[in-house]
């Protein structure tokens, strides 16, 4: 539904110009996916096992630099959702 000004639709900006808001839902419903798949209880003895041999310090910036890489593909997944429904919708 359009603002009295008719800029904005549903939260997302309709100039293409301007940032769009985040998608909250499909976010959390993208990283909530992305955690199931990538079973974090079920991997964890699997990183134990690689990374067995380094101390405890390395181990857990190793583990720090993993979910950080895990959140910035669910977003960078989340921006290429947006990209395409907002292609296909403007088709």
């Amino acid at each position: 539904m359009a603002d009295v000004d008719g800029s904005h639709d549903n939260g997302r900006y309709l100039d293409p110009h301007r940032v769009r808001c985040v998608d909250w839902q499909t976010l959390g419903t993208t990283f909530v996916t992305i955690a199931v798949l990538m079973d974090p209880v079920g991997i964890a003895p699997v990183f134990v096992a690689m990374t067995h041999a380094l101390d405890a310090p390395t181990r857990r910036r190793a583990a720090i630099a993993r979910v950080f890489g895990l959140l910035l593909s669910a977003f960078a997944v989340q921006l290429i959702v947006n990209g395409v429904q907002g292609t296909l919708d403007g088709a």
